[in-house]
C-alpha cells in the first residue's frame, strides 16, 4: 500500500500519518516507509511501530524530508523473544534498544559531531521513542543545542509489563531476571491517582531518574518541560502504570517525600501548562497500540 501510494502521481497533503506494520506480515517494512515519506512533504505528526530488528536510522532520516514541518514524532519497535530460556519464547515484546545497536559505531560520532544525528534538524517539540531510559541520554544528548524539545515520551507497552519490569517505577521488590521470571502478573504501584487528579510521587529506577536529571540540568536539554514514561494508549486505559516527571523551577517546591532530585519533580495538581501540552499531543503519545482495543 505504501509503495503504490508512494509512486502516485498526486499530491499527497497528509498532515498527520501513523504507521503500524504487524509482525506477521512484514517483509521489509523501513524498505516502504523510508520510500513513501520521502514522495511527499508537510507531515507534522508522525508515528511508526515496526518489527525488530529493523533499519532504525534509516526510518529517522526518511523522516527529514519533512524536518521543515514536523513537530512530533514517535518510533516504536517490537520483537519477538528469542530466547528459548526463556519463559516469554516466541512472544511479542518492545525492544528496548530499538535496533540502536546496529549503529554504535555511527552514535559514537553524534558526540563530536551532533549534527550527524538523523533527528538534529527538525524542530521537534515532542520525541516519543521505545527505549529503555538508560539508553536514552547517549540517543538525546546531541540534541542538547535544540529549543524547540520540550516533551520526551518514553514508551513501554503496558501490555508488556505483565511479565516485564517497568523500565521507570521501582518496585519494594527485586525486579526478576530471565531466569526466574513466572507468568504471574506484577502489580504496579499508581503514579495518578484514579479520578482524583492527583499524581502520586513514586520510587523510579535509577535509569530513570538519572536520566531525568540529566534531561533537566544545565547539560541536559535546555528546552524540556517534561519526561512521560508508559502507555497512553485507549484514553487513559493504563494510567495507573504511566510516570509524569517536570522540570523542578525551584527548591522551594521540593517536599520532603518526593524522590526525585532539585532538577526535576513529579507533577502535581497545579501543573496546568504541563497538563496542557501533554493534551496537545494527546494522540503522539496514543499513537500505535499493542493492546486490544477491547479486552475480555
Amino acid at each position: 500500500f505504501l509503495l503504490c501510494g508512494s509512486r502516485l502521481n498526486r499530491p499527497t497533503r497528509l498532515k498527520c500519518l501513523e504507521i503500524q506494520s504487524t509482525l506477521s506480515n512484514e517483509v521489509s517494512a523501513e524498505g516502504s516507509i523510508s520510500e513513501f515519506l520521502r514522495s511527499f512533504h508537510g507531515l507534522e505528526q508522525l508515528a511508526i511501530s515496526t518489527g525488530s530488528p529493523a533499519w532504525t536510522l534509516d526510518i529517522w532520516r526518511a523522516a527529514l524530508h519533512h524536518k521543515s514541518t514536523l513537530k512530533a514524532f514517535a518510533y516504536h519497535q517490537r520483537g519477538i523473544v528469542l530466547d528459548e530460556d526463556s519463559p516469554y519464547f516466541e512472544e511479542e515484546c518492545d525492544n528496548p534498544d530499538l535496533s540502536l545497536t546496529l549503529y554504535d559505531k555511527e552514535i559514537a560520532e553524534w558526540t563530536s559531531i551532533p549534527s550527524q544525528h538523523p533527528l538534529s534538524e527538525p524542530d521537534l517539540e515532542i520525541l516519543g521513542l521505545c527505549c529503555d531510559p538508560e539508553l536514552l541520554e547517549s540517543v538525546l544528548s546531541p540534541l542538547a543545542t535544540k529549543r524547540s524539545l520540550r516533551v520526551i515520551h518514553i514508551r513501554q507497552s503496558a501490555t508488556d509489563l505483565k511479565f516485564y519490569a517497568s523500565w521507570a517505577i521501582q518496585h519494594h521488590f527485586d525486579a526478576p531476571d530471565e531466569s526466574s521470571k513466572s507468568d504471574t502478573p506484577t502489580t504496579y504501584q499508581s503514579s495518578q491517582s484514579e479520578g482524583s487528579g492527583e499524581y502520586v510521587s513514586l520510587e523510579l529506577t535509577k535509569p530513570l531518574h538519572d536520566l531525568a536529571q540529566w534531561a533537566f540540568g544545565p547539560n541536559g536539554l535546555l528546552s524540556l518541560e517534561v519526561i512521560v514514561y508508559g502507555d497512553f494508549s485507549y484514553e487513559g486505559r493504563y494510567a495507573h502504570s504511566n510516570v509524569f516527571l517536570c522540570r523542578n523551577a525551584g527548591l522551594h517546591q521540593m517536599q520532603e517525600q518526593d524522590m526525585a532530585c532539585k532538577t526535576f519533580r513529579h507533577f502535581s495538581r497545579g501543573d496546568r501548562r504541563q497538563r496542557d501540552l501533554l493534551n496537545k499531543y494527546s494522540s503522539a503519545l496514543a499513537a500505535c497500540p499493542t493492546g486490544l482495543l477491547f479486552q475480555d
